[in-house]
């Protein structure tokens, strides 16, 4: 499979480095992108879903596997461990979009309002998602 086949099939998809995007999450309803991808350079395509779903539920819900994932096999083909999966760009833009959404909360809730159920619910996400940001770059 090529990474544009998995592109094509993604939503508010926006490229942010050269073999690098982050787009919608597939598998859960996800209005703001919290998915992000990476092709290396063996061919393998990394997926990594900061709200926590897992591989198999996003290539699942648009109708691909796990070993779409990676590029047809080659007898030489040796993959090497890859430890970095997402460089700091992403993790960046991500924490910044999620810390916007955060601060408004905090205006509203400053401002005496209350937030209703859906607005609680996604500052809840966003949290979770600063906090594996956080973990995923040995922050915490």
């Amino acid at each position: 499979m090529t990474i544009d086949t998995l592109i094509n099939r993604l939503n508010k998809v926006k490229q942010t480095n050269h073999l690098t995007w982050i787009a919608c999450c597939p598998a859960h309803d996800d209005r703001n992108p919290s998915l992000a991808i990476r092709q290396i350079d063996d061919g393998r395509t990394l997926i990594h879903c900061f709200a926590g779903c897992t591989p198999n539920e996003i290539v699942g819900s648009i109708g691909l596997s796990l070993q779409d994932l990676y590029p047809e096999k080659n007898q030489d083909a040796t993959y090497k461990p890859f430890r970095k999966i997402f460089d700091a760009h992403t993790s960046l833009q991500l924490l910044k979009f999620e810390s916007l959404l955060v601060l408004e909360c905090a205006r509203t809730i400053n401002r005496g309002e209350l937030l209703n159920y859906q607005d609680r619910d996604r500052l809840f996400k966003a949290a979770e998602r600063i906090q594996r940001v956080c973990e995923a770059g040995g922050l915490v």
